[in-house]
């Protein structure tokens, strides 16, 4: 009895960390994601700040590399940690070592070629020097990521213990913003403030192996037959998909465009990273839960759960997002203010930008049931569309349109998807049993009765002080209308809704 009360207080417990500590890490991202970029901007520059953002993102290409493998590497790890099977876990972190192993090896190649070919097509005044010492800087922290710690984070978040990275990686982040606070305002080049950024994120690694190390029983050497990781290549679309959704549009303004419109990008996208980070964590427990319903084979319970999460999905995000409609041009304005080499008030951008992602969130539900169903194979000719119209009508649109183009490139590729991914999951996995027209006509009716009021309104915002006023009165006239809205046409949604976010139930 001491042993089973003992077991629960522990998954209490690792419950609790695995909550919190990922909050925390969070928050601390956002904040201090909000304070280098502005002292980037005011110390070097818009075209500092865009050609950092750029190679950034051309870095990131080795995520392309992934292929989709972490998320099957993490399924194929719960198995043996929850046998104690040393064997099997051996087996696959050996496994994965090599092929994370790789894709380092093929990291150093890609960067050496950047170094070459990105001076070229940056459309940059700075010197080779200027920009190949740049890359190289960033370029370490890249590289001990996928070749040192990846597995490590994976077998550490495998295992439940992602308190533990995550409170790693809040550290070093607050650490890393202290150190290139200090450098900055002192004086250094961008070069030595990204080798310090390497600098610090490579303690990460390092943390993580001293502490499998001394709490895992791994042979990282063992020999074994066939392929410990199943179905390796799953999901290779989805991520591929991803990969071209999250990095085109800076890719495609570097090499078409500017570095001072890739600065002004991802100023912008600083605040969409942030709504999508808070979706994503509102969001992290109906994966499993609808997986288990799938899993059971109760599909009355799944098409119930599926319409209200997905009636849930679009009264957050038309909440969510169209606040943020109204608050991110004089936000960014307040933010920049002072930065004169760059026009960062760009309010027809800001909306489609805003638009965009507000559909990136509407897929979530038909992109979270087909991972539960496991309908990869069958789905992935809709994410590779949906990539190859992104790219296609980014560059074809950026020419005439510049940060416009590339905006929209992004949400026809996602009006795409987010359409046949819905007619997918209603003609094969869920019954239809509602109108979802319906739902995305009051989406509009909503926006528009509130963005009207909004400019009825028309509030003054030039400082701060004026900007948290303005968010809460506009936060008030969205929600109120959208809950007068959804109240009249769907009264019965809302009542669930709320039954499941406030955890209320019927009684019997």
């Amino acid at each position: 009895m001491l042993a089973y009360i003992g077991e629960i207080m522990s998954v209490r417990r690792r419950f609790y960390l695995n909550t919190i500590v990922p909050l925390i890490h969070q928050i601390v991202l956002m904040v201090c994601g909000f304070i280098l970029p502005r002292l980037i901007l005011a110390y070097y520059g818009s075209e500092v700040n865009g050609l950092v953002s750029s190679i950034t993102q051309f870095l990131s290409i080795v995520n392309f590399f992934d292929l989709g493998v972490t998320a099957v590497l993490q399924s194929a790890l719960y198995r043996p940690i929850a046998l104690n099977d040393r064997r099997g876990l051996s087996e696959v972190v050996s496994s994965a070592d090599k092929f994370f192993g790789n894709i380092g090896k093929i990291l150093v190649g890609y960067i050496i070629v950047l170094c070459f070919i990105y001076p070229f097509i940056s459309h940059s005044e700075f010197s080779l020097f200027y920009i190949v010492t740049l890359i190289l800087a960033m370029g370490i922290n890249t590289f001990g990521q996928y070749y040192l710690g990846v597995v490590d984070s994976i077998l550490l978040t495998a295992d439940q213990k992602t308190y533990f990275t995550h409170a790693i990686q809040a550290s070093s982040v607050i650490v890393n913003t202290i150190l290139c606070v200090i450098f900055i305002k002192a004086g250094a080049s961008i070069q030595i403030v990204k080798l310090t950024t390497s600098a610090v994120y490579l303690l990460r690694p390092l943390l993580y192996r001293i502490y499998v190390k001394r709490k895992y029983d791994i042979n990282r050497k063992i020999e074994y037959v066939g392929e410990p990781i199943k179905q390796k290549w799953n999901g290779m679309a989805q991520h591929i998909a991803a990969v071209v959704l999250t990095g085109t549009d800076t890719i495609v303004l570097t090499i078409f465009s500017t570095l001072k419109n890739v600065s002004i990008y991802n100023i912008y996208y600083l605040v969409i990273a942030a709504i999508r980070s808070l979706f994503q964590s509102l969001q992290n427990g109906i994966a499993p839960l609808l997986g288990n319903l799938w899993a059971k084979g109760e599909e009355k319970k799944v098409a119930d759960f599926f319409a209200i999460y997905e009636w849930i999905t679009h009264a957050t995000t038309v909440l969510i997002f169209g606040i943020t409609s109204s608050l991110i041009v004089p936000f960014v304005m307040i933010y920049t203010r002072g930065i004169n080499d760059a026009n960062y008030n760009q309010p027809l951008f800001a909306s489609l930008l805003v638009l965009a992602y507000a559909i990136y969130s509407l897929r979530n539900p038909y992109n979270i049931m087909v991972q539960v169903a496991g309908k990869y194979r069958e789905t992935q000719v809709a994410y590779i569309l949906a990539a190859v119209i992104n790219i296609v009508t980014s560059v074809a649109a950026v020419f005439a349109l510049g940060l416009i183009g590339v905006a929209i490139g992004t949400i026809v590729s996602l009006a795409f998807q987010t359409c046949w991914m819905g007619i997918y999951v209603y003609k094969n996995l869920i019954p239809k049993d509602h109108s979802i027209i319906k739902i995305y006509v009051l989406d509009i009716l909503i926006s528009g009765v509130s963005i009207g009021c909004i400019k009825m309104i028309s509030l003054e915002i030039e400082t701060i002080a004026q900007w948290f006023i303005a968010a809460l009165v506009y936060s008030f006239i969205w929600g109120a209308f959208s809950a007068i809205i959804w109240g009249i046409f769907e009264r019965k949604k809302l009542q669930a809704g709320i039954r499941i976010l406030f955890k209320k139930q019927k009684k019997a």
